[in-house]
């Protein structure tokens, strides 16, 4: 994220790294800030003696820390602890301290299951796409008899996560396992969204012959396609890298596919242009 200029106490030389955030933290009003953005994922572990040592020693804020002390080992005060921050360094107003203590109070009274995958939403929200695979698999793991369709759930945003990276194959076993659990037809259409991704065209082909039951899918998926490249020529193929994020942020993997062959067939002709001066 882009730094905030300190404007209570000093700026740290030695950065506090957030465990919790996976982030390091230079000053009060990066902490105060951090603390908003997230707030529905905090839990006691925040309220950690090393970073009130750290204020203290590098942000020199005697008057916060000497606050702070006496909430630490305290776990109910998770709300006043988070409060004192935000109220000490003015980051925030009236109204935004109040309703981030509502959240800070609300994600406190989660259910561990809830808490969990809240984690593991932060983690993909972030971008740790990775660590959040692995914390929606933990979950998948600790709760075997989960509700079918809340096992789909996770299954799925685990398969919009692999296409992030990529890794496509992956995608669809985890689009499938979403769909066997619901029969939902999205899933489904995910599924062989991501199996087309990872074939050539000739292999989906024949991936459709040997799967007579995915042909009305196939269909369906092909209509996507046609209607995101009408799409894409109406709109003149401007804000190109924005649009490719934004079909990965939203497992839209039919317009992803469609924007890159563009964007990389354009590459080509440029570099040949250049080349052929």
């Amino acid at each position: 994220m882009s730094r905030v200029f300190a404007a209570a106490g000093a700026l740290a030389r030695t950065p506090y790294y957030m465990e919790k955030l996976d982030r390091n933290i230079y000053s009060v009003e990066e902490l105060s800030y951090s603390l908003m953005q997230s707030a529905r994922y905090l839990d006691e572990s925040i309220m950690d003696p090393a970073l009130v040592e750290w204020l203290e020693t590098e942000c020199n804020v005697p008057e916060l820390t000497k606050e702070l002390s006496a909430y630490l080992g305290q776990d109910r005060l998770l709300t006043d602890f988070v409060t004192a921050i935000l109220r000490f360094t003015g980051y925030a107003t009236r109204e935004q301290e109040e309703e981030t203590r509502q959240v800070v109070e609300i994600g406190g009274a989660l259910e561990p299951l809830q808490k969990s995958i809240s984690e593991a939403d932060y983690l993909a929200d972030n971008r740790h796409t990775y660590q959040a695979i692995a914390a929606y698999d933990a979950v998948l793991r600790a709760h075997p008899n989960l509700e079918k369709k809340m096992r789909a759930v996770l299954e799925r945003k685990k398969g919009v996560l692999y296409t992030r990276v990529f890794r496509f194959v992956q995608a669809s076993d985890s689009f499938l396992r979403a769909y066997e659990l619901t029969g939902d037809p999205e899933s489904y259409l995910y599924y062989l969204a991501a199996v087309r991704l990872s074939l050539s065209d000739d292999e989906y082909v024949s991936f459709i012959a040997e799967h007579p039951e995915a042909y009305e899918y196939s269909m369906t998926l092909e209509e996507r396609m046609r209607e995101a490249e009408r799409a894409y020529r109406s709109e003149g193929g401007e804000s190109r890298i924005g649009k490719l994020s934004g079909y990965y942020e939203k497992g839209q993997m039919t317009g992803f596919e469609l924007e890159l062959t563009h964007l990389v067939k354009d590459l080509k002709n440029d570099y040949r242009r250049q080349n052929s001066i």
